[in-house]
């Protein structure tokens, strides 16, 4: 659907008035917090992507103790801003299903089954808070855990705002905070060897340069039958559409090379083929280009692409057992995998595209076509 001018201002009148309704909560929360001496980044809701625009560094938010109008104001232009982009993307249609989903949480098929084990049970989240693992997402778990630690790559982020290490992550207003640590993922030394229940990862792995070298790492915290809940965008949904799936060969050679954070080989790839009108977290292109050369700080960069093919094979090749993968739109593959107890092998076949059709569905055109690699590759203990 092609929306005309007149159409955009109407929805952008709208998007306004309802920014303006759901954020005048925030802003009573916000006074509450500076009013009892808390700090300003203690509600995490405040996040500002537009601020790096007005002089600051990425990541960082300019808060003060300005009017609620004024705050407001600022707020609602950001709704506005992703509001806009997400109706240019989806269409109208596509844009109800969003909020619809927002509003009426809707459950993975595998929630109930395996809700149990994460009750009561300590586990580690990669990246986040996310909105997939809370009350209303798709698959809450921050809701019947006991406590979830969070590892980030730094002490700002363009996603989080301030992080600061210690006990500070609030991953349910219900729960006392997780540790927090600020380290690469891909090096998690400071937590001992089986430490965690479970471990969490959602919209994070393809940030990663060299994501079997993450993977490592998070199944080596794991204890033996622990849970690995894995969470990778799908091209088809996501602004990578246009680029080519990684083949799991490249994603093996990152592994063997010892391929750093510093790593841009895609980016050339990534600036010809990358959809701008997907993407609600930049502006025109020479600032996209800007972000992107600065992605060692920023971390903004899909390096690689996956179609669920892909995510599955990558999953087996770890060496990790494979008992669910759902394909949810917008954008979403979801792969809960457990750590075999050492010297156990794996069984993946249904899950995967070999000499048979995958017990899994999907409702991306791209998931409907045989893998590009042929080649099918043994999971490797060495990995973990």
């Amino acid at each position: 659907m092609r929306w005309k001018r007149s159409h955009l201002a109407y929805a952008k009148a709208k998007l306004t008035d309802l920014a303006f309704a759901l954020l005048r909560p925030d802003v009573q929360a916000r006074e509450n917090t500076l009013a009892t001496g808390g700090n300003e980044f203690d509600h995490k809701d405040f996040s500002d992507p537009i601020s790096s625009e007005k002089g600051g560094e990425p990541g960082t938010f300019h808060l003060d103790r300005r009017s609620d109008e004024s705050y407001m104001l600022r707020r609602a232009n950001m709704v506005l801003r992703k509001g806009v982009v997400i109706l240019k993307a989806q269409g109208l249609f596509g844009t109800l299903g969003i909020v619809l989903r927002r509003l009426i949480p809707h459950r993975l098929a595998c929630y109930e089954d395996c809700r149990q084990f994460f009750h009561g049970r300590i586990g580690l989240e990669i990246g986040g808070p996310s909105g997939i693992f809370k009350w209303n997402g798709l698959f809450p778990i921050y809701t019947v855990a006991d406590r979830i630690d969070n590892c980030n790559f730094s002490n700002n982020t363009t996603w989080e705002g301030h992080i600061a290490e210690g006990a500070t992550f609030k991953f349910d207003k219900r729960r006392v905070p997780g540790n927090q640590y600020v380290d690469e993922a891909t090096n998690l030394g400071r937590i001992t060897s089986a430490s965690y229940d479970f471990v969490l990862s959602s919209h994070t792995l393809e940030h990663i340069a060299n994501p079997l070298k993450a993977l490592s790492e998070w199944i080596r915290v794991l204890k033996e039958d622990g849970l690995l809940v894995l969470v990778i965008p799908h091209k088809d949904g996501a602004f990578d559409h246009r680029r080519p799936v990684t083949s799991l060969a490249h994603l093996i050679e990152d592994f063997e090379q010892q391929t750093t954070e510093a790593d841009l080989t895609h980016l050339d790839e990534i600036l010809e083929l990358h959809d701008l009108t997907k993407d609600t977290g930049e502006g025109d292109f020479e600032s996209f280009k800007r972000r992107s050369r600065q992605n060692l700080e920023n971390r903004c960069l899909h390096h690689h692409v996956f179609d669920t093919s892909l995510a599955v094979e990558l999953t087996h090749y770890a060496g990790l057992q494979i008992f669910a993968v759902e394909v949810v739109k917008p954008n979403n593959i979801v792969i809960l995998a457990k750590k075999p107890v050492q010297g156990r092998g794996v069984r993946n076949e249904r899950f995967r595209a070999v000499d048979t059709t995958p017990c899994w569905q999907s409702p991306f055109p791209s998931d409907q076509r045989p893998p590009i690699c042929s080649t099918i590759f043994s999971p490797q203990v060495s990995v973990r």
